[in-house]
């Protein structure tokens, strides 16, 4: 019977079987009152938008937090918070910092639904595929958007 287990969340984890999601209803969509709060293209967007429709705005807890020594001043290099059915994970301890946005049971479909409402294109970005960012190459934000089994996951960073 275990062996029969492991076999099953082994097939599940590469895609075998069809994945179940968590929360079957759908992402909640802004209100216009959100979009007026808000500016658009940017990580800080999804951010309020998580802090907005997520756990009433409070996190429920920091997964993980790690600190460096810079000059005698402590920094966050990494951390981890989850939200109601998301996790917000930074990672700074590069030149530029990197997020995910971990969306636990939802369909790529409804992430990039709500991503577009976030990031629409402009003379200078746009969306190709399950990608957004500079049409001409260079510095610039860049979205990516990725399934996991369980997840969709939205990553942004800056860079060059």
């Amino acid at each position: 019977m275990k062996l029969f287990l492991i076999l099953i969340l082994q097939l599940l984890w590469i895609g075998i079987f069809p994945q179940v999601p968590q929360n079957s209803s759908k992402l909640p969509t802004p209100t216009s009152e959100f979009f007026k709060s808000i500016n658009l293209n940017s990580r800080i967007t999804i951010e309020e938008y998580i802090k907005t429709y997520f756990s009433g705005g409070k996190h429920i807890k920091v997964l993980d937090s790690t600190a460096w020594d810079t000059d005698g001043t402590f920094r966050y290099c990494h951390t981890s918070t989850e939200y109601q059915g998301v996790t917000i994970e930074n990672y700074s301890c590069e030149m530029f910092s990197t997020f995910k946005f971990i969306f636990k049971g939802y369909s790529k479909a409804e992430v990039m639904r709500i991503m577009k409402l976030f990031f629409i294109e402009t003379e200078y970005d746009y969306w190709e595929g399950d990608n957004y960012g500079p049409m001409k190459e260079g510095a610039g934000c860049f979205v990516s958007i990725t399934r996991k089994p369980l997840a969709t996951i939205v990553s942004y960073k800056c860079g060059c």
